[in-house]
């Protein structure tokens, strides 16, 4: 039998090693994502630059803006929560007190209705921060949306970023290193240069996240540094930082239904809403290269005969076609866009016509311009580009996130952030 005095020793040795375990019981990964099949339209960008993405640094005088619109006649009284995440996208165990000051649950009260639409619809908007919510801390975040009457009737969830600038980040797009990928890929590589910040283990407290045109699908997470120089973290050489180059996204333009636009191969203004059906796309594999101006992902709402776009830009019922000779059965196949407020809704799932030989889906569309692109769901939740191609040259925007999570830290700081072009950088 072991002495007492060994037994209260390692006791007090367990007790004084500076460990402390990250368990987190919500392990629930945080997505983009709708629940609701009446919300349409969800945008999230900085305030007054509407082609940005949702990301801000902590204390930023500009704030994000969440706008999006409930189909209908009747509209729903609407509030939200914020929920602070870990890097990789879990609710963290923080109190709302350890991350903001003042009201991270209210109602949204900034919301009004159509006019001179045919579809009617509410339109609402939220700010953040606002006068009732300020951020104290950087880090992941979710903003969740429910029915102010009942919190679990949940109507979206959209993810956003407040970084810091405790170290400074920079980096550069480049062909791939790799021969056999270099003509459809593009490599990010980035330094991380401390300016004296207080690391213990780089490769235990530091990682990083990439994310291409804004979409967290294809995100790579848990980025490792490389190797370490006096004062710099090298993220670099390495095929974890590889992404297809894709192709620039597929585009159209209903801004102004006075004529047809160049995608637009029928607009129907007899039926109600309006009709509006799109040249039927065809495979892009094999191409040559076509560089031209696209919105990688993103919407503009406008309505060129209106004055307030977000209230009287009407929806029309809008025919996505895709040639196929044969439907594809290792997967379901979606049209993607930031502007639908989630990867892979139901709502812009694809069937095959086996008459007409083509995939096909039609789905309400407010008026203004899109970009959107063509991706497969696989049956282990893959998702891949479909009939896109892939080339190195494509424009692209890359953010690149850095975490920093002490070893007592109950949560990550988000201390660097840089924004890349695949062409510009």
């Amino acid at each position: 039998m072991p002495k007492l005095s060994a037994i209260l020793f390692i006791i007090f040795l367990s007790s004084w090693i500076p460990y402390k375990i990250h368990a987190n019981p919500n392990s629930e990964v945080l997505q983009n994502q709708v629940f609701n099949p009446n919300i349409q339209t969800v945008l999230f960008n900085i305030k007054g630059v509407p082609l940005s993405y949702p990301f801000i640094q902590l204390n930023a005088p500009s704030p994000l803006i969440l706008r999006f619109d409930e189909l209908g006649d009747a509209s729903t009284e609407l509030s939200y929560r914020i929920i602070h995440c870990n890097a990789n996208w879990t609710k963290s165990s923080l109190k709302e007190g350890e991350y903001v000051r003042g009201y991270p649950k209210a109602p949204i009260q900034n919301y009004d209705y159509s006019f001179n639409t045919l579809t009617p619809f509410t339109h609402y908007e939220l700010e953040i921060p606002n006068k009732q919510l300020a951020f104290t801390r950087s880090g992941n975040y979710v903003v969740e949306v429910f029915n102010t009457y009942d919190d679990k009737v949940i109507y979206l969830r959209q993810r956003f970023v407040i970084y810091e600038e405790a170290v400074k980040v920079q980096g550069k797009v480049k062909m791939p290193d790799r021969m056999s990928i270099r003509d459809a890929y593009q490599e990010v590589d980035f330094s991380v240069y401390d300016q004296n910040f207080p690391y213990g283990n780089t490769q235990t407290e530091v990682q990083a996240t990439i994310v291409q045109n804004g979409n967290w699908s294809n995100a790579k997470y848990g980025l490792k540094p490389r190797f370490y120089r006096p004062g710099e973290l090298v993220f670099d050489g390495d095929t974890l930082n590889v992404f297809p180059g894709g192709n620039e996204y597929r585009i159209f333009d209903l801004r102004d239904l006075s004529y047809q636009s160049a995608r637009v191969y029928i607009l129907d203004k007899e039926q109600s809403p309006f009709f509006v059906q799109l040249y039927r796309d065809i495979s892009r594999i094999g191409e040559a290269y076509t560089s031209y101006e696209d919105l990688n992902g993103n919407a503009y709402i406008y309505n060129n005969q209106g004055t307030t776009p977000h209230l009287d830009s009407d929806y029309l019922n809008v025919l996505f076609s895709l040639k196929t000779d044969y439907p594809y059965n290792e997967g379901q196949l979606f049209i993607e866009g930031n502007w639908m407020g989630a990867a892979h809704r139901e709502r812009f799932e694809l069937s095959y016509n086996p008459t007409r030989k083509h995939y096909e889906t039609t789905v309400p569309i407010k008026q203004g311009f899109y970009s959107y692109r063509y991706v497969l769901k696989e049956e282990d939740g893959t998702i891949q580009p479909f009939l896109e191609g892939s080339y190195w040259q494509t424009e692209n925007q890359y953010h690149i996130f850095v975490y920093f999570r002490g070893i007592s830290d109950e949560s990550s700081r988000v201390i660097g952030f840089q924004q890349l072009n695949s062409v510009l950088n």
